[in-house]
């Protein structure tokens, strides 16, 4: 039995899938550094916002210092925005790998799942599991006595 031209897995199918991920990732580098600048300057004029789980329990969230990382890798100043959120700075770096994994392969033709569904579910857990554990790390008295 053969696939039809739009059924899941057929060679149009992946291949739209691999458009759209290649758009999304170019789309997202090109919007990236302007979101940067405007968020930048909106800082500069107002300060920085406060985060909310900070401010009711005192404790830092995975993303704590996000903002502040973000506008130091748009003045170029990798050590300070890895000082402010190693954990965005890393996962930044997978997505980056990612994405060009997937655009490689775009230009090899070949226009299959770059790894098994499987493979996205356990990056997931992963990715959950790494956060929790950083943001329990991050908040014990020998990280904040290193970094703060």
């Amino acid at each position: 039995m053969e696939k039809s031209a739009n059924s899941p897995g057929s060679p149009l199918d992946t291949r739209r899938g691999a458009l759209v991920a290649l758009a999304s990732w170019g789309g997202g580098a090109a919007i990236s550094p302007l979101f940067l600048w405007i968020n930048s300057l909106v800082i500069s004029l107002t300060g920085l916002p406060d985060c909310p789980l900070y401010r009711l329990t005192g404790l830092h969230c995975a993303l704590c210092g996000g903002t502040r990382c973000a506008i130091a890798l748009s003045r170029g100043d990798l050590p300070t925005a890895f000082y402010y959120n190693p954990f965005a700075i890393i996962c930044g770096c997978l997505l980056l790998l990612a994405g060009g994994w997937i655009l490689f392969r775009c230009a090899q033709k070949d226009y299959r799942r770059p790894w098994p569904e499987s493979f996205t579910a356990n990056c997931l857990k992963a990715f959950i599991t790494v956060m929790v554990l950083f943001t329990v790390i991050r908040n014990l008295p020998f990280y904040q006595s290193v970094f703060f």
